[in-house]
């Protein structure tokens, strides 16, 4: 994970969008360290509920990328299920 300073790191004008880099190292720091939203959102400096935001997207987007890497699994599982069943028995 790469240092972050949200000086640089923002846009111009102080207002607008964060880079997307910087909004999944932010929401790693609570998920993967265990921290409180409160206490990463100070030490970053970035408010509370816009972190809380980008926490809860991440753990929308890994739920979503789990059931999607299931679901090819278990597609793949059918097909070959399926083959067998195709194959004539001799």
């Amino acid at each position: 994970m790469t240092v972050m300073n949200t000086e640089t790191e923002r846009p111009p004008g102080g207002r607008g969008r964060y880079p997307k880099e910087f909004r999944r190292d932010a929401a790693a720091l609570v998920i993967d360290q265990h921290r409180t939203v409160a206490n990463v959102a100070r030490e970053l400096g970035v408010v509370e509920q816009t972190l809380g935001n980008w926490v809860r997207q991440e753990r929308i987007d890994a739920a979503w990328e789990l059931w999607r890497l299931q679901t090819l699994e278990e597609d793949g599982a059918w097909q070959t299920i399926t083959r067998r069943s195709d194959t004539p028995l001799n």
